[in-house]
């Protein structure tokens, strides 16, 4: 069976790798008025303003804010407060911020994710490596993310903001080959990867 190719971003999975259901608290974050668009599901990082941003491939690990997880703000075309999956990039005045809303990526919140590899995929070789995420816009429909992780980036580069912990089977994917899904964890400890 081919794996669906349906990628979500990053979906929290269990907390430090856990079996039981996440239970990580969402974090309130501020996102300038003229960001552009953040996704469910995007990873974001920390911006010099004070505020977050969506995330950008080859940013250091260091910046990790956390994941995407909706927002609400003061809509200037609808005249009241809206609470979205994700963040469009406008509607709200130049003197505004968006709250939004992550799972928090840092020590105090150790967390695993799911996350939907591109089409070269990724196989049990791949465990303990770093990787970085290609960005692609997501669903205006859905509000949810269209990243992906990048085969390309697969190494042992400390920096990364990713380490695969094991390969992930469901009712849509097989673990490897194309399109296969993994279980990632924020690489806040800036760990070096290990390839076979």
């Amino acid at each position: 069976m081919a794996n669906t190719n349906a990628p979500n971003g990053l979906v929290p999975y269990a907390s430090a790798g856990g079996a039981s259901p996440p239970t990580y608290a969402l974090r309130p974050v501020k996102i300038l008025y003229n960001e552009g668009a953040i996704y469910k599901g995007d990873p974001v990082k920390n911006l010099a303003t004070g505020t977050v941003g969506r995330w950008t491939a080859a940013t250091g690990v260091s910046q990790m804010a956390g994941v995407f997880w909706g927002c609400e703000y003061l809509s200037q075309t609808r005249g009241y407060t809206v609470e979205s999956n994700y963040w469009p990039g406008t509607d709200v005045a130049s003197t505004q911020y968006v709250t939004g809303f992550v799972v928090p990526c840092d020590l105090a919140n150790p967390q695993w994710f799911v996350l939907q590899m591109n089409s070269t995929g990724a196989t049990i070789l791949d465990v303990n490596a770093t990787l970085d995420l290609t960005m692609t816009a997501g669903s205006t429909t859905t509000g949810w993310s269209a990243a992906v992780g990048d085969s390309t980036t697969i190494n042992t580069t400390a920096t990364q903001p990713f380490k695969i912990m094991q390969l992930y089977s469901g009712i849509d994917n097989t673990g490897t080959g194309a399109y296969a899904k993994v279980i990632v964890a924020a690489n806040i400890t800036q760990s070096t990867g290990i390839l076979s």
